[in-house]
């Protein structure tokens, strides 16, 4: 079994324990918003995305991209909303394991189904992505990177 295909897992996974480092011992630190805001906006949209779609054809880059950022946005405040109705109540530190389990709980179910597929066949994420050129692109690329950035600047904000 290759490592590459699980790279991304393991990136996110290793980024989620530095946070939590981070906002437990360096509470004050730039770096903590840095990796704070793709938390919460794309780790766990990305990991219940790699569960649902394994393959490589399955999803192009910024569909994925896009889904990854939608499902954040709609996994985040379900579990604050859950964490809500706690004794514990929302707290930055519950808040912050609580996502970093549901990443962590999500990137196996992609693990084990990328184990099952052929080597040609496991999505293998590239690190970097090309934007493609936007007069190449058709309306409905157009208005999906549009929306991806529109989202990341509001989520930046």
């Amino acid at each position: 079994m290759k490592a590459k295909a699980y790279e991304d897992l393991l990136l996110i996974n290793a980024l989620s324990a530095l946070l939590m480092l981070l906002v437990v011992f360096v509470p004050d630190l730039p770096l903590r918003m840095a990796l704070g805001i793709p938390f919460v906006l794309f780790f766990p949209g990305y990991t219940l995305i790699c569960a649902l779609f394994p393959g490589k054809g399955d999803l192009d880059g910024v569909e994925g991209l896009t889904l990854s950022i939608g499902l954040s946005l709609a996994v985040a405040p379900l579990i604050g909303l859950a964490l809500n109705y706690t004794p514990f109540s929302i707290r930055l530190v519950l808040t912050l394991v609580s996502l970093s389990l549901f990443s962590q709980s999500m990137s196996i179910l992609p693990a084990c189904r990328r184990r099952k597929l052929p080597d040609e066949a496991r999505f293998t994420p590239l690190l970097s992505m090309k934007m493609p050129k936007w007069r190449s692109m058709n309306r409905a690329d157009k208005l999906m990177w549009a929306g991806l950035i529109t989202c990341i600047f509001v989520g930046g904000t």
